[in-house]
């Protein structure tokens, strides 16, 4: 998402739209929220292309429990957030924890 301002963009006007009581957000709010927004995540995520492999953790996997819930679910539990807009969908930690997903 950082790499795209389209992308963030879209993050932005879905998280606006689903959080405004449905009030849609106006094109220069997008705009300009997307713009601050993308510029700071894009010089961040200019380092890990730069460092490359040295950049992936080479730590041993940890046996210390780690919890993950999921929101958002459409069939889950709580059918009031199922468009909650910062939804774990997919943790990229599980090769460094050992994760235990909540339901």
């Amino acid at each position: 998402m950082s790499d795209s301002p389209v992308d963030t963009a879209a993050w932005l006007w879905d998280l606006k739209e689903g959080s405004n009581d449905g009030v849609e957000p106006t094109q220069e709010e997008v705009v300009t929220d997307g713009f601050v927004t993308w510029i700071q995540d894009t010089y961040g995520s200019i380092r890990s292309y730069s460092i490359g492999e040295a950049a992936i953790p080479t730590t041993k996997i940890s046996n210390v429990p780690t919890a993950v819930t999921t929101w958002g679910n459409e069939k889950g539990r709580f059918p009031g957030l199922r468009r909650f807009p910062l939804t774990v969908r997919s943790p990229s930690s599980q090769p460094l924890y050992d994760l235990l997903t909540l339901f």
